[in-house]
């Protein structure tokens, strides 16, 4: 390299320093994180190799205490000379902190000690549930940042604050990404899938503008709703701001102008390093480090699989007519399945349960929970009517049942939802005079078994909030003289809230 190119790369590349904390544990309550590590090693490995940050501290299972002190040397660092410092948190939290093992890190105080730093900017990703109430966005997007020259003064002065998912919605891991939703798409953008321009590095633009789209097209399908990453930018300049540098990596994987689709780039020594939506038209080059690679191709019920070297300072091409492909079970992505659970009411009109009975007024309870790509789980149901009988006597029919559940989620819309359903339960039913009986009048009891099927619409109203209107039909069995079949039929609204434990 010549003296007046390293001089250029000198100018063009800032100093920074990077504190990136995970946390799988949080108060015992909560369900802890499989990837939350693996997502901070995978982030500081491309800091390392792309981003100029050198200068890193990993902080892993840390408390309160133990960031206070990481921001704290960080801040003594920062204050040595010119630099720019990059934040990352995986982990828990709820709506006001980070949740660290047994302590809680309000997320006013990291804001706080952020914006304090003796730093030119800093950069903070937070890949948490909740994490967008840390955002106080001022409207708008993400402005275009004027592309500069390698030469050009960096006069950018302040933070942004990118957070994975929007105030009072949750981020999800995905077993089949082995990653956090999120954190995948920023490093596999970091890594060239953000490129846009085709110039080799990517910016802070790019790389919020493609993990956004990834993160709300992989959990559209989730049975409560999609995650929109957020952002809070108060940067004055307008120069580029370059997080990643493609020509920096030593090697990489190229994949061609034709090649379209998903595709999954897996380390034989660190995992999963990129997974990738590519578009026919443009090639892709992604910055990866020598080593051997195994690059799946996913297609609805099959699967390429390539496995070759990549090699120092080389590159290697993804020839698809050199893939082996093999059926693979259903072409449905596996998602996010977090341990949740949906607790609401409904209320409804239907069919009586007789056939000379009119409207019943229905009300509901019901608490449901995820299983794979399905919701299961228990319906308390009490429904009352009051008709005139073929004898043109008038009664009252109280009916109470407990049912099991189960329903399937068909994501429409990042907000809408298609959901069918089956449920069947036992349950029994009064009937009774309204006005005073005669001596010879009795209430009459007995058991029920209904069954129903249902499809309705779901809509995520926001936050954690849904309502879904559905139509159902099915059939009661009773006893009156001898064991009877009543179809009933009619329509519900439900509303209810996720509850993550």
């Amino acid at each position: 390299m010549s003296l007046s190119l390293a001089l250029l790369l000198a100018i063009a590349a800032p100093e920074r320093i990077a504190l990136i904390v995970a946390n799988q544990t949080a108060d015992g309550a909560r369900t802890p994180l499989r990837y939350a590590h693996d997502d901070a090693r995978a982030f500081a490995a491309v800091l390392s190799e792309l981003g100029q940050a050198k200068d890193q501290e990993l902080l892993l299972e840390g408390d309160e205490a133990a960031l206070e002190a990481a921001l704290a040397r960080i801040a003594e660092k920062a204050a040595a000379g010119d630099v720019e410092v990059i934040f990352y948190y995986s982990g828990h939290a709820d709506e006001t902190a980070l949740l660290m093992r047994r302590s809680r890190y309000p997320f006013a105080r990291l804001k706080e000690r952020l914006q304090a730093l003796p730093s030119r900017l800093y950069v903070a990703f937070i890949d948490a549930c909740h994490s967008g109430a840390m955002m106080r966005a001022k409207g708008g997007a993400l402005v275009t940042i004027n592309a500069a020259g390698p030469t050009a003064p960096r006069d950018q002065r302040g933070g942004v604050l990118i957070s994975s998912s929007a105030p009072r919605e949750s981020a999800f891991e995905s077993d089949e990404l082995g990653a956090s939703v999120f954190s995948n798409a920023l490093v596999s953008g970091l890594r060239g899938a953000a490129d846009d321009s085709g110039d080799g590095r990517v910016s802070l633009e790019e790389a919020y503008r493609y993990a956004y789209d990834q993160t709300v097209a992989r959990t559209a399908g989730s049975i409560f709703g999609a995650q929109h990453p957020s952002f809070d930018w108060s940067v004055r300049g307008r120069d580029q701001l370059v997080l990643a540098w493609l020509d920096r990596a030593e090697g990489e994987i190229l994949l061609g102008t034709h090649a379209r689709g998903r595709y999954v780039l897996r380390s034989h020594d660190r995992g999963v390093v990129g997974h990738i939506e590519k578009k026919e038209g443009r090639a892709m080059h992604v910055a990866v480090a020598p080593g051997r690679y195994e690059i799946l191709k996913l297609e609805p019920g099959r699967r390429g699989r390539l496995e070759a070297d990549v090699p120092v300072g080389g590159r290697l091409l993804v020839d698809e007519s050199q893939m082996s492909f093999e059926q693979v079970e259903g072409g449905r992505t596996k998602g996010a399945s977090p341990s949740v659970f949906l607790v609401g009411l409904g209320y409804g009109l239907r069919s009586g349960l007789l056939e000379d009975a009119n409207l019943a007024h229905e009300a509901r309870g019901f608490a449901w929970g995820s299983v794979g790509p399905l919701l299961a789980g228990l319906i308390l149901n009490g429904r009352y009517s009051r008709y005139q009988r073929a004898d043109r006597r008038e009664v009252s029919l109280s009916e109470f049942d407990a049912r099991l559940g189960a329903a399937w989620p068909i994501a429409l819309s990042s907000s809408l939802a298609l959901v069918l359903g089956a449920e069947a339960g036992v349950g029994f039913a009064i009937q009774s005079t309204p006005s005073a009986m005669s001596s010879d009048d009795e209430a009459l009891y007995g058991f029920i078994a209904p069954a129903e099927v249902s499809m309705g619409l779901r809509y995520a109203i926001g936050g954690d909030w849904v309502a879904t209107l559905e139509g159902y039909a099915g059939a009661v069995l009773f006893r009156r003289d001898d064991l009877e079949l009543g179809a009933v039929g009619g329509f519900r609204l439900n509303v209810g809230a996720w509850w993550i434990p």
